[in-house]
């Protein structure tokens, strides 16, 4: 009996010291891939050709000794490892499934075309596939939404999305961040006789007209006053939007493109969203300012002169343009 209690105490203490056991005692960090589909055997060579382990054979014994043979299977994904973690620490990441995330910045303002670039150059999905979802309308309706395509509705916000993370969950993070900041403001758009749709689409107009912050609710009025006159928006940032890979500044003779986005062709808010909006933005849209204000021109400096009357808006172009 002393014999058996001897024997299986040298085996716990051998197998805590392998456990224990690191490649090395400094190391910097890697991202390792482990691709789907990869047995503990293979991932352990993967782990040894990136200077993660050093002695492969050990390191699956290690893992059995952990109860990693119920695992057989590595979850894909990218890892943070550094050789000078313990054997241990590896195993347990990696059992976790504690894959390495992305941070993916999504910028206020950027249309639904760039974000889609910006996700699939980040490796979070294809973009096809992105495209194709957020144009899809039962996919849409099924995240709540009544609109023909996603754009305005994935929130400009930085996020964490590990790699291939697939288009259908990246969308839905994206679209429930932003409905998180719509709910506060959906009783101020009802005041105002404006849907989610409308307000969102309004909300995007600002945010490609408003460089300096504290301006959009001054815009945001320009355009609510001009909607109650039935004058049309003439909203610079709605007919670029709508001229299909326009090269350089938006010039007089774009302004006579017939396009559904035109907003000097046509009144009131064009058919949706040209991008997506930030929250300052989004709450422009629900609450403008005070002002009789119907015109605007730009400074350029990042500020607008405002006029109620055409006439001084007329000297304001002159002398600013």
């Amino acid at each position: 009996m002393v014999g058996l209690a001897v024997l299986a105490a040298g085996l716990w203490a051998g197998g805590s010291l392998l456990l224990e056991h690191r490649a090395t005692a400094g190391g910097l960090p890697k991202v390792v891939d482990i691709p789907r589909g990869a047995s503990l055997r293979q991932t352990a060579y993967i782990l040894k050709r990136q200077g993660i382990v050093d002695y492969p054979r050990l390191w699956v014994a290690a893992a059995r000794l952990h109860g990693w043979q119920y695992h057989p299977v590595v979850k894909a994904g990218e890892y943070r490892l550094s050789p000078s973690m313990s054997y241990r620490a590896i195993i347990e990441v990696l059992v976790q499934g504690r894959v390495n995330r992305r941070a993916v910045l999504i910028p206020e303002g950027f249309t639904l075309a760039r974000i889609i670039e910006r996700l699939a150059a980040s490796g979070v999905c294809d973009a096809d596939d992105a495209r194709r979802l957020s144009t899809d309308r039962k996919f849409i309706a099924s995240l709540g939404l009544k609109a023909a395509s996603l754009e305005g509705y994935l929130f400009p916000d930085t996020y964490q999305f590990v790699r291939g993370a697939g288009a259908k969950r990246a969308l839905q993070v994206m679209v429930a961040q932003f409905k998180k900041h719509w709910q506060p403001l959906a009783a101020k758009a009802k005041k105002l006789g404006l849907d989610m749709h409308q307000a969102v689409t309004l909300a995007s107009i600002i945010e490609g007209e408003a460089v300096a912050g504290g301006e959009r609710r001054i815009i945001s009025a320009v355009y609510h006053n001009r909607l109650k006159l039935g004058m049309p928006l003439q909203a610079d940032p709605t007919v670029a939007y709508g001229i299909k890979d326009l090269k350089g500044p938006l010039l007089r003779k774009h302004l006579k493109v017939e396009h559904p986005y035109n907003t000097y062709l046509h009144p009131g808010l064009p058919p949706g969203p040209i991008c997506s909006p930030g929250l300052g933005s989004l709450k422009a849209a629900v609450d403008p300012a005070k002002v009789d204000y119907l015109y605007f021109v730009a400074r350029g400096d990042g500020t607008h002169v405002f006029n109620r009357h055409y006439r001084d808006h007329l000297r304001a172009i002159k002398k600013y343009r």
